[in-house]
């Protein structure tokens, strides 16, 4: 049993808990362990396998907050973002559709210049 945190409602129980994230931010990993490439030599390990990992590191997300919530508050908040993600692609679909009819316009009389030559 648990209070939903959007619609503040006391959940049955046996209800499964969603987590929703709320807050992210970047985040830079630095690399860990030491590069096989740069390892030298041949160690013996009598089997048992290498301790030693590399991990290259990498940029990423990390959650800042995230919120317990009910299943429908879940499902209204998943589509909400689905819709808030689907409208930005458009946006940008249709920036770049813009951005690149703007560059044709521009390149167009260059090249009829260079035929009329």
């Amino acid at each position: 049993m648990f209070r939903c945190q959007l619609c503040k409602t006391i959940v049955p129980a046996g209800t499964r808990t969603q987590k929703l994230t709320t807050k992210t931010r970047p985040k830079e990993y630095a690399a860990r362990g030491t590069d096989p490439s740069e390892r030298r030599g041949r160690r013996f390990s009598r089997g048992r396998p290498s301790k030693q990992k590399f991990d290259k590191g990498g940029t990423g997300f990390e959650i800042v907050q995230e919120i317990s919530v009910c299943p429908s508050c879940a499902e209204t908040e998943n589509a909400k973002r689905a819709e808030e993600q689907k409208a930005a692609l458009a946006a940008e679909a249709l920036l770049l559709a813009e951005n690149n009819a703007a560059v044709e316009q521009v390149a167009v009389p260059a090249v009829e210049e260079q035929v009329a030559e």
